[in-house]
């Protein structure tokens, strides 16, 4: 004889028949170049036991048409999309919507590798102490050609560490998978956080569990030649020395003296990101060098010719060319 269900019961089934095991959380902003590629990365893992939360933030391009095309193809994905109202706010709504054990982060014009979920339930089922985990990322221009490998930092004290005392960036992103629970315990993002929200949410989530990166590249952080103007620079080294203090103040830590602080904040724009003011002629340059420097020889002659057609009596552009055909 069946056991009779409950009505509670039913409730629940109805509302999670197939409860997926990840949540991928993804908000877009006019991306219509990128979108795309980004939407398929995620559709094409190995690990397809995962729902899709889109949140179109008011785009004015042709981003909505793209998402709404992919999401009547492929049932899950759940897409919404409304006013623009910020990218934070947009991470914590589907953060409320969303039903999976697990979060996976994305952006919309990144690329994650086939085997990037797989990977990572994989060691977060073998590691229930591990909270947060990223992954090994290889930094990409804008049409997707191999830069050099990100900046990353690994084990919980060195990752924690370098939270407390830097800009961050060791831990990148939209390749993080978080679990739920433990999102929530913290109370999910701050909006008032942004542009350094990630940051400030690592922090809270390391003084409950532990943070970690693969080793293995599994996401590529797409970059592109934009200015970083002097007020975002500004605050968000404001920011993170607002996360840091509070982070401090919970945990009863000394504070950091603000040489120390100067001092650590250049960690960021030197290795992953660009520097403050730094223009996108000269972000065409710094991308040859590092390119070079990671062996990827074609990215950086690409480099010299896109410089090159901005400005060819550019000195320093001269000199990368000539790096670049000596092959050194």
């Amino acid at each position: 004889m069946l056991q009779e269900v409950s009505r509670s019961q039913l409730t629940l089934y109805r509302r999670f028949p197939m409860r997926p095991l990840i949540s991928v959380i993804m908000p877009v902003y006019n991306a219509e170049r990128y979108v795309a590629e980004a939407v398929e990365s995620i559709l094409a893992q190995t690990c397809g036991d995962f729902e899709f939360l889109i949140v179109d933030d008011g785009s004015s391009d042709r981003s909505l048409a793209i998402l709404e095309k992919y999401a009547s193809k492929d049932k899950r994905i759940r897409l919404k999309s409304r006013a623009n109202t910020g990218y934070v706010v947009a991470l914590n709504e589907m953060l409320a919507d969303a039903e999976g054990e697990f979060i996976a982060r994305m952006d919309a014009d990144d690329i994650s590798l086939p085997e990037r979920f797989e990977k990572q339930i994989a060691y977060l089922q073998e590691h229930p102490e591990c909270v947060v985990l990223g992954t090994n990322t290889v930094l990409v221009d804008d049409g997707g050609w191999d830069i050099r490998p990100g900046f990353h930092q690994y084990g919980h004290e060195a990752i924690d560490g370098h939270h407390l005392t830097s800009l961050g960036g060791c831990v990148s992103h939209p390749s993080v998978m978080m679990r739920a629970a433990a999102v929530a315990q913290v109370g999910g993002y701050r909006v008032e956080c942004c542009p350094a929200e990630d940051v400030d949410i690592f922090l809270r989530l390391g003084e409950i569990g532990q943070l970690e990166n693969l080793t293995e590249c599994l996401l590529k952080y797409r970059m592109h030649p934009k200015s970083v103007s002097r007020t975002n620079a500004a605050r968000q080294r404001n920011i993170v020395a607002i996360a840091q203090s509070q982070a401090r103040s919970r945990r009863n830590l000394p504070e950091v003296s603000s040489e120390l602080a100067e001092d650590v904040t250049l960690d960021r724009y030197s290795s992953e990101a660009l520097n403050t003011n730094i223009s996108s002629f000269d972000v065409l340059v710094n991308w040859g060098w590092w390119a070079l420097g990671a062996g990827n020889r074609s990215t950086a002659a690409k480099m010299v010719a896109r410089s090159l057609v901005r400005n060819p009596f550019r000195y320093d552009s001269w000199v990368l060319a000539f790096c670049v055909l000596r092959g050194r």
